[in-house]
């Protein structure tokens, strides 16, 4: 029996690429078909506009409304990208309102996702446990004393970010903190979310929102930055 041709092996072997990537991109597609069809039900409920975003990534998609007490908000969806193996999709919500010095953060305690804003504080931060061992093992929340006048996040607060919902994708970290362009969150997710996970991610922002003081701005702040916040 002659071996195959190599010409006829890498014709075989593109083709099998060829079809693993449109799979894939098919799955994809179906679940963002299934995330959209969710979105217009709840759109009058929930004061928001949405606007699908492919460019390439059918994970992408932007959001934005107002919370029902008056807070305007703005939510991504995208796909992760290929150095993260645990992580599949990301949310990011921001509350551009509450911009204000970087005085709070929850961060994840392996180090990831530690933003890159709150560098400057944190020889100023201290860590405020909240009691409930099984999110102070995984979380830290430090915050900027002298602006922080009870804990940032409660206890049951700190249940809701390690408890969501059975219908919901859970996100396997979520970091919160603030800073000059807004009160950010962003979970990272095992998969593409479905309406039920993004309706429980604002209820959660929302939530960490109410426990913050009002913003503060130093007198040094950079002008450019706090014109961001007026956009």
């Amino acid at each position: 029996m002659q071996p195959f041709p190599p010409l006829f092996i890498a014709a075989f072997v593109f083709l099998c690429a060829v079809g693993l990537l449109i799979g894939l991109l098919a799955i994809r597609a179906r679940q963002r078909r299934q995330l959209l069809r969710g979105i217009p039900v709840s759109v009058d409920a929930h004061f928001l506009h949405f606007a699908p975003r492919l460019r390439g990534d059918p994970a992408a998609l932007r959001l934005s409304g107002y919370t029902f007490s008056g807070l305007h908000w703005t939510l991504r969806t995208y796909g992760a990208n290929g150095n993260e193996r645990s992580c599949r999709a990301r949310l990011e919500l921001n509350f551009p309102d509450l911009a204000g010095d970087p005085d709070v953060a929850v961060v994840p305690r392996d180090g990831n996702g530690r933003p890159a804003a709150i560098a400057s504080r944190l020889p100023e931060m201290r860590e405020f446990p909240t009691g409930v061992p099984g999110f102070d093992s995984k979380y830290e929340v430090i915050a900027v004393p002298g602006q922080i006048s009870s804990p940032p996040v409660n206890r049951g607060l700190a249940e809701r970010f390690l408890n969501w919902p059975r219908d919901t994708v859970a996100g396997q970290a979520v970091t919160a903190w603030r800073d000059l362009s807004g009160c950010h969150l962003e979970a990272r997710l095992q998969t593409a979310p479905n309406w039920e996970t993004i309706r429980y991610f604002l209820a959660l922002g929302e939530d960490f929102c109410a426990q913050l003081p009002a913003p503060a701005f130093s007198r040094h702040a950079p002008q450019r930055d706090l014109a961001a916040t007026a956009r």
